[in-house]
């Protein structure tokens, strides 16, 4: 969000950058969230895990099963970033049962990468926004 041409600070775990600036113009700053292993969680259910043979698979996957099946998934392979900044936590998959199966992983991810980005958006709940822009490994699919 483009907080103009003085930076602002969040108390909200959110990253302070600058967005811009133009030749001998003043900088503008911006407030991010950064998320860090968002897109390149589907290469790594594709590459590591091998559950999904291309990146758009990963919805339709998911959508063969009804619900999570309690798996329950935090991809937190190179730590937590915004809004809790925590760099030693690492990724977990629990709630595994003999019931479940990758069709339960690809929905908690698909449910996950949701909650994720309203975690993260949640300082700005009540200011409009009119374009949120992703990593292109969050395009595929439709939520």
């Amino acid at each position: 969000m483009n907080t103009g041409e003085r930076p602002v600070s969040s108390n909200f775990g959110l990253l302070t950058t600058i967005a811009y600036k133009f030749g001998g113009g003043a900088a503008h700053y911006a407030l991010e969230g950064s998320v860090a292993i968002a897109g390149a969680l589907v290469q790594w259910l594709r590459d590591n895990l091998g559950i999904i043979e291309k990146s758009p698979d990963v919805e339709t996957l998911a959508r063969t099963v009804d619900d999570n099946g309690g798996v329950f998934f935090v991809p937190a392979f190179s730590g937590l970033y915004a809004p809790y900044w925590k760099e030693n936590a690492r990724g977990v998959i629990a709630g595994l049962t003999r019931y479940a199966n990758k069709g339960h992983i690809a929905r908690q991810f698909w449910k996950r990468r949701r909650f994720k980005r309203e975690t993260w958006s949640r300082p700005w709940k009540k200011i409009p926004i009119s374009t949120l822009q992703v990593s292109r490994g969050w395009r595929h699919g439709s939520q």
